[in-house]
């Protein structure tokens, strides 16, 4: 999991700042982990194992992209 502290606004639909950037492969809660590779697209997810509400961006190819695409809605 990879947090990436001062880059990210907090949740636009619960308020928290506990975003986290991953990988699909380390996202995903799939049964067939073996058989997903790791394509190296990311995800910034508001962390729903720590109080946010699960919101995401979506995949995108760089970790870059990602903190873009999360920064970039209406609040």
């Amino acid at each position: 999991m990879r947090v990436v502290e001062g880059d990210l606004k907090a949740c636009p639909f619960c308020g928290s700042k506990n975003i986290v950037i991953d990988t699909c492969h380390d996202l995903e809660d799939c049964e067939n982990f073996e058989r997903c590779e790791d394509t190296g697209y990311y995800s910034a997810v508001c962390n729903g194992n720590d109080g946010g509400c699960g919101a995401s961006t979506g995949y995108k190819p760089t970790i870059k992209a990602a903190v873009e695409a999360w920064n970039r809605r209406e609040n």
